[in-house]
């Protein structure tokens, strides 16, 4: 795994004491560091001179096919990460009894010395609201009203909305985004290409920095791996390898088995033609796949585009802005967008034209209805739209 980096602030918001409960949510791409951050903080944590308790579970790891094999589960793990010597009384209860062993337990610790939850990989609850909704009622809320310091933190979005307002009410939103792409992301890079290359003239090094930041677009997990693959290449051949062959053999498995990992069709292949747009609602969305990819929507009715864009919402591919309307989230529109124009300029082109079709339609709507305004704002993206459809791609070959 790449060295942690760049994410000083983030644990101190984690980490800092807490008079109170508190809920706080880290959210973003697959691979942009949410399962490091939560590693991260249990170190710092565990250094302190008065040691807090830390529990931190994957939820990946007790993913079941039925709810009741997915909350004993849970509860097993927690009671192994308590430490609770139980064994006996605990077998002798059903799931409900073993809940209520488990909070009374929990509240023992935090009346001792402060309690941290760490909860990772939440995104496998995103189709199964029945158990999120077990785990908000029967472990999260009965925490939050409590008056004891518990500090509760989700890795990945929230499958669905909080029930209790108290828990809306208390929620910190913790978004990651990329690191800076001349900061430490650089670090993480050079470090995968020492591990592969001991020897490199510093010209050489900084040469497949470049070409890796070209691909990831400072996207951590990505680095790594597109930095390894170059490395090996080079090593044998002593010469860069080209794009196309990044692309296909690093990006587009990485998008599809990392950012698209819980996306169903045909909302993959959408988010392939979407990844040009910068800016969609339901109905621009609609509009543009009209024209970029009529057979991926043919027949649909409106529902069906509200509900795929609440879907990648949950899936957390889209942010929801509003002033800007439904949009890809900018680290993965970008990547999508970067290989689709590699991979498949032909496609890529088609894609920009229909978008430029798109936003020109809009804004002849909007001048028939007076909103000159926003009608230029409108033909200035077609505009755009149409310089990029004939505008070749720079990168490091």
């Amino acid at each position: 795994m790449a060295t942690f980096q760049d994410r000083i602030k983030e644990v101190r918001t984690i980490c800092a004491p807490q008079s109170q409960n508190a809920l706080i949510n880290v959210h973003g791409e697959a691979g942009i560091g949410k399962s490091s951050l939560l590693k991260k903080a249990q170190q710092k944590l565990q250094k302190q001179k008065q040691k807090p308790w830390v529990i931190l579970i994957n939820l990946a790891d007790i993913k079941a096919p039925d709810h009741e094999s997915c909350r004993a589960l849970l509860l097993e793990a927690l009671l192994e990460q308590t430490g609770s010597n139980m064994d006996a009384f605990w077998h002798t209860q059903d799931n409900t009894g073993k809940t209520e062993i488990i909070l009374a337990h929990l509240q023992t610790l935090a009346r001792d010395r402060p309690l941290y939850m760490f909860y990772d990989t939440t995104e496998v609850f995103l189709e199964d609201a029945e158990c999120w909704r077990w785990i908000e009622k029967s472990l999260v809320e009965p925490l939050i009203t409590t008056d004891l310091p518990v500090t509760q933190v989700f890795a990945g979005r929230v499958p669905v909305l909080w029930r209790s307002f108290t828990a809306r009410r208390v929620l910190q939103d913790l978004p990651l985004g990329p690191i800076e792409p001349d900061g430490d992301i650089r670090k993480i890079i050079k470090e995968a290409v020492q591990e592969q290359i001991t020897e490199l003239a510093a010209e050489d090094l900084e040469t497949i920095t470049k070409l890796v930041l070209d691909f990831s677009l400072s996207h951590p997990a990505l680095s790594k791996q597109i930095a390894t693959f170059v490395s090996h290449h080079f090593c044998k051949t002593q010469t860069l390898i080209t794009r196309d062959i990044i692309c296909k053999q690093i990006v587009a498995p990485f998008i599809e088995q990392s950012l698209f990992e819980y996306i169903e069709e045909p909302w993959k292949q959408i988010l392939w033609w979407a990844s040009v747009l910068e800016r969609f609602d339901a109905t621009i969305l609609q509009r543009y796949l009209s024209k970029a990819a009529p057979a991926l929507v043919e027949n649909q009715q409106d529902y069906f585009f509200s509900q795929g864009i609440g879907q990648l919402r949950r899936h957390n591919i889209l942010e929801w802005s509003t002033a800007e309307g439904d949009r890809l989230r900018g680290l993965i529109k970008d990547i999508v967008r970067h290989c689709l124009q590699i991979l498949d300029p032909e496609r890529y082109c088609r894609a920009c034209l229909a978008a430029a079709d798109t936003f020109e339609e809009i804004a002849q709507d909007l001048l028939a209805l007076g909103e000159q305004a926003e009608a230029n704002l409108y033909i200035q993206q077609a505009e755009n739209y149409q310089h990029c459809a004939h505008t070749p791609l720079e990168v490091a070959a």
